[in-house]
C-alpha cells in the first residue's frame, strides 16, 4: 500500500436530493438525467482546474478537490447553473446541494480521507437543494476573489453532527441561484413535535440503555408490550436521547385516536409537516433524502397499515429511522423487537418488603407520584395503608396504579388499594399523560 502524503486543498462535494425517490418513481427518466448530470460535472470541474475523485461517492454524489478555494466556488456557482437546465421527474430540475471546505487532507492512492473530509460531508449533510454552502475557511480564502456577481451570505455558528468544533457557514449568493431556503439541518434548527411530559422519567436505566444499544443496530426498533407496561414513556425517552444524530428531527405519531386505516398515511403526512411545513404534500415527497425519526406510537389496532406506511418511509429515505410501540410486532423484514417488562420489584413475603420495594422501579414511580398528590406521603403512610398488596398484587400495573394516584386525593393510601381491586373502572380512568 502507498504511504498517504497530506496536502492542503479544497474539497467540493455534492448529493442529488431525493434521488431515492426520483429512482422509484422514473428509472428511466432519472438515469438519463445523472447521465447528464454526469457530463455537465465532469466538464465543469475540469475548466475550473479541479479533479473529480468520486463520480460516485455516495449514492448520486460527488467528490471533487480543487487547488484553490476560488475554483471551487466558481465551479459550485457553475454546476448549480447547469443543474437548473437538467429536468427530472416531472420535468422539475435536479436539486442538488453542494459544500465546500478546504483543509488538510491525507492523500492515498487516488483519495482523500481526514477530518476536512469529514467536516465538508456534515456541512453537505445541512444544505438542501440547490444550495452552496461554504465553511469559514473557504469563505476566509476566497471572499476576495468571487465570480462576477455573487457574494457570501453568513449564516451563523452551527454545530454539526459528530464534530466537536463548531462551523461558521456561509451561503453563496447570486441572482440565478436560489436565494430562499427553510433552515440548515444542523444541531442548532432540531425540530420535533414530542409531547411535552408534565411528570419526570423515572428508573428503566437498564432497559433504555438496551433500547439504545439495539437502536444502533437497526432502523427499525419495535417495543412490544401489554398496555400499561411504559411502551410509549419508553419510546419518548429514547428518541429524546438520540434526537440531535437526526438533521431533520423527530416526528412522533400518536395512533391511538385513528379508528380507521385508510387514514394512517393521512396521519402520518400531517405529523410530518407539522414538524416540517414546507414540505411537500405527499408522503414521498416529504420523507424523501429525510434524516429523521419517526415515533410512531400504539400500532396494534392499525398494524397492517402502519406496517406498510413504516416499509415505504424506510425505502423511500435510507437516513431515516423508526421507533414503533405495540401490543403486537410488525413482522416487517429487518425489524428489532424490544419486549418491555414489568417495572423491577422486590419478590413478595421477603424481609424488609416495603422499604425494599419502595428503592425498586416499581416503587420509586408510585412514590414520587403519589407525593404529587399528597407532598407528606411517606415510607409510614405506605406501610399504614397496606402498600405491599397494592404494588405487588397479581396483574398490578404502575402505569394504571399511577393512574390511581392521580385520581385520589386526601389520606388516599386506603382509597387506592379500594379503587385497585375494581380493575375495570381502573381501566376507563381519564387521566393521561402519555405514560403508558
Amino acid at each position: 500500500m502507498a504511504a498517504a502524503s497530506t496536502k492542503m486543498c479544497a474539497l467540493l462535494l455534492t448529493d442529488v436530493e431525493g434521488s431515492t425517490v426520483l429512482w422509484e418513481r422514473d428509472r428511466r427518466g432519472t438515469a438519463a438525467a445523472l447521465e447528464r448530470h454526469d457530463t455537465l460535472a465532469a466538464a465543469t470541474v475540469a475548466r475550473h482546474q479541479g479533479t473529480l475523485v468520486k463520480p460516485r461517492g455516495e449514492g448520486d454524489s460527488l467528490f471533487c478537490v480543487f487547488d484553490r478555494a476560488s475554483d471551487a466556488v466558481a465551479a459550485a456557482l457553475d454546476l448549480q447553473i447547469a443543474f437548473r437546465e437538467v429536468p427530472a421527474s416531472g420535468g422539475a430540475p435536479l436539486r442538488v446541494r453542494i459544500a465546500i471546505h478546504t483543509g488538510e487532507m491525507d492523500a492515498r492512492e487516488g483519495d482523500y480521507y481526514g477530518p476536512a473530509v469529514n467536516r465538508c460531508a456534515r456541512i453537505r449533510s445541512a444544505a438542501h437543494g440547490g444550495q452552496v454552502l461554504v465553511s469559514h475557511a473557504v469563505q476566509q480564502l476566497a471572499s476576495e476573489a468571487l465570480p462576477v456577481g455573487s457574494h457570501l451570505v453568513d449564516l451563523g455558528v452551527h454545530r454539526l453532527r459528530d464534530l466537536s468544533r463548531p462551523e461558521r457557514i456561509f451561503q453563496l449568493a447570486h441572482p440565478d441561484l436560489p436565494s430562499v431556503f427553510p433552515p440548515l439541518r444542523t444541531l442548532d434548527h432540531q425540530v420535533h413535535n414530542l409531547p411535552v411530559l408534565l411528570t419526570s422519567f423515572v428508573g428503566r436505566e437498564h432497559e433504555v440503555s438496551e433500547v439504545l444499544e439495539l437502536f444502533e443496530k437497526t432502523r427499525l426498533l419495535t417495543l412490544v408490550g401489554v398496555g400499561g407496561t411504559g411502551k410509549t414513556r419508553m419510546a419518548l425517552e429514547v428518541a429524546a436521547q438520540v434526537a440531535d444524530r437526526f438533521s431533520d428531527g423527530v416526528c412522533f405519531v400518536d395512533l391511538a385516536p385513528l379508528r380507521d386505516a385508510h387514514l394512517t398515511e393521512r396521519a402520518l403526512l400531517s405529523a410530518i409537516q407539522e414538524t416540517n411545513p414546507d414540505l411537500a404534500g405527499t408522503l414521498d415527497a416529504a420523507l424523501a433524502d429525510r434524516e429523521l425519526l419517526l415515533v410512531l406510537d400504539n400500532c396494534e389496532h392499525l398494524l397492517r397499515a402502519t406496517y406498510a406506511c413504516a416499509d415505504r418511509a424506510l425505502r423511500i429515505s435510507p437516513r431515516l429511522k423508526v421507533i414503533a410501540t405495540s401490543r403486537r410486532p410488525f413482522g416487517l423484514s429487518g425489524e428489532q423487537i424490544y419486549p418491555v417488562p414489568p417495572m423491577n420489584s422486590p419478590a413478595p413475603g421477603s424481609k424488609g418488603l416495603v422499604r425494599r420495594l419502595f428503592a425498586s422501579d416499581a416503587g420509586s414511580l408510585f412514590l414520587e407520584r403519589a407525593r404529587a398528590v399528597q407532598p407528606t406521603f411517606d415510607l409510614h403512610s405506605a406501610q399504614r395503608g397496606g402498600c405491599r398488596g397494592r404494588v405487588r398484587s397479581p396483574g398490578r400495573n404502575p402505569t394504571r396504579d399511577r393512574a390511581r394516584c392521580r385520581a385520589a386525593p386526601g389520606p388516599f393510601a386506603g382509597q387506592i388499594r379500594e379503587r385497585l381491586q375494581d380493575r375495570f373502572a381502573l381501566l376507563t380512568s381519564s387521566a393521561s399523560s402519555g405514560d403508558e
